[in-house]
């Protein structure tokens, strides 16, 4: 139960930053990265451990993939640790549609998600506002698992 407006503040703010980090990741053009993460945000899962900058580039390199990326983030729950910090959680399916000429909505619905697993998110208070400090990520199922 949420028991001051510092914390419905805060769940709020970070519920914002988890809907911007889908958003960048797939549509580039249309948000900033610097609205979503701190400048020592660290990446982490599937064999992938970056901090800072190295985050950034990779971000960066996602808007040059041959396809389009869907991400959907779903059970989302934020918990707030301290005045100026929080951790997340979330499901996220993660779809593909390959890019074409003509981007048209609605495109046909992907038959099933490239991935689907567990998220973990690290949020911390920054002059700027609440920032993402730590994503990790925990592949369930997955077109690249092994059989």
């Amino acid at each position: 139960m949420i028991t001051s407006t510092d914390e419905l503040m805060c769940k709020l703010a970070c519920q914002d930053l988890v809907y911007l980090f889908a958003k960048y990741r797939d549509k580039p053009h249309e948000c900033s990265i610097d609205e979503v993460l701190s400048e020592d945000a660290e990446l982490l899962g599937s064999g992938v451990a970056m901090r800072g900058p190295e985050v950034r580039q990779r971000m960066e390199s996602g808007a040059k993939y041959p396809f389009n990326l869907i991400h959907i983030f779903t059970n989302v729950v934020i918990t707030q640790t301290g005045p100026d910090s929080a951790r997340g959680c979330g499901y996220l399916l993660e779809y593909t549609v390959r890019k074409s000429a003509d981007e048209a909505l609605p495109q046909p619905m992907p038959d099933k998600p490239r991935l689907v697993g567990d998220r973990l998110f690290e949020f911390r208070r920054t002059e700027a506002g609440w920032r993402m400090t730590r994503y990790q990520m925990s592949p369930v199922l997955s077109e690249q698992a092994h059989h």
